[in-house]
């Protein structure tokens, strides 16, 4: 079943699939929200929930604590809509809006990495594959 999800104050909206996680179904469609881990590990993807339920899904006490979760917060990377949503994510934008990075890694090796590559890695394991910039 398919959901619909608006991130203010940006105003975007999309869908997103019962399964899907609210930073995966933003990728796949075009959109930019901050993270890192995605695994619920580091908390760099802590969002509000304004309107809608969610299934906050598996993350780590410390990356989501039961004050934030008393705010409404979750981690984007880790919750699944229940219902249609409305989300708060002050660092959200367009994907193509974003220059290209440069990343050198420890042994010397040099790549490009294009925002279109963030989206295109939709799932943990594809973004584990080949690394990419996180802004």
């Amino acid at each position: 079943m398919a959901f619909q999800i608006t991130i203010r104050p940006a105003g975007y909206q999309f869908p997103i699939e019962e399964q899907e996680t609210i930073l995966v179904a933003a990728l796949k469609h075009g959109y930019f929200m901050p993270y890192s881990c995605r695994e619920g590990a580091c908390g760099v993807c802590k969002g509000k929930v304004m309107e809608g339920e969610v299934d906050p899904g598996n993350y780590l006490g410390s990356a989501l604590t039961e004050m934030d979760k008393a705010a409404g917060m979750v981690l984007f990377c880790c919750a699944t809509p229940k219902s249609d949503l409305v989300v708060e994510c002050f660092g959200a934008g367009l994907i193509g809006d974003m220059p290209a990075t440069t990343l050198t890694f420890p042994f010397g090796a040099q790549k490009t990495a294009w925002p279109m590559d963030q989206a295109k890695a939709q799932e943990p394991e594809a973004a584990a594959a080949e690394p990419t910039a996180h802004p």
